[in-house]
């Protein structure tokens, strides 16, 4: 980069800032409460909606399942604007 004039030095950034910008997050869920009743599971919030859907409700049905409440039904999620964390929230039901 120090042989680089600042017009390409620039232009490499853009082209490097608009690359890292397509680049997915994986929805990994990560289990942060779990009560018998329900199940929290975070996620960070730059993930893909679609894909952070799926991959949530699994988890929280894997985990519900291990209690005596079987069927995991989601109800809300939270989003901390501080750690572009999102918490989504599932009741475990019979």
């Amino acid at each position: 980069m120090k042989n680089m004039m600042p017009f390409q030095r620039r232009s490499f950034c853009a082209v490097l800032l608009v690359t890292l910008a397509g680049c997915a997050i994986p929805a990994t869920p990560i289990v942060s409460e779990f009560n018998g009743d329900s199940v929290t599971i975070v996620t960070s919030a730059f993930a893909d909606p679609a894909s952070v859907k799926q991959k949530t409700q699994e988890e929280a049905s894997r985990i519900c399942a291990k209690g005596p409440k079987k069927r995991a039904e989601y109800a809300s999620t939270r989003t901390n604007q501080q750690t572009y964390e999102q918490s989504h929230l599932f009741l475990c039901l019979n």
